[in-house]
């Protein structure tokens, strides 16, 4: 199914990454970049199904598109971001196998 690019279906899209991303940095603020971030939104990834995971590894990917290597890498929230990335990728994994 394609998605029209002014659609209902793509507003809605865009509205539920912002929100990933929006949570995402709860989690790096409210524990401060650390491991219990990562942690926390570990736990929060917990229960979601394929889509779910899908839905979230895109948003981040989304997030972290414009953004330089070394952009990422010099900037703490990315950084945070592209961790998440790969937890999202790691639990994906887990569930194809």
């Amino acid at each position: 199914m394609d998605i029209e690019p002014r659609g209902p279906l793509a507003e809605a899209r865009k509205k539920a990454q912002i929100f990933i991303g929006e949570n995402v940095r709860i989690f790096f603020e409210d524990f401060e970049g650390g491991e219990d971030a990562l942690g926390a939104f570990v736990m929060s990834i917990e229960d979601f199904d394929m889509e779910q995971l899908q839905a979230c590894h895109q948003a981040l990917a989304l997030s972290l598109e414009t953004f330089s290597g070394e952009q990422i890498e010099q900037n703490p929230l990315l950084g945070f971001y592209k961790k998440c990335k790969k937890e999202t990728a790691k639990k994906i994994d887990k569930i194809r196998k």
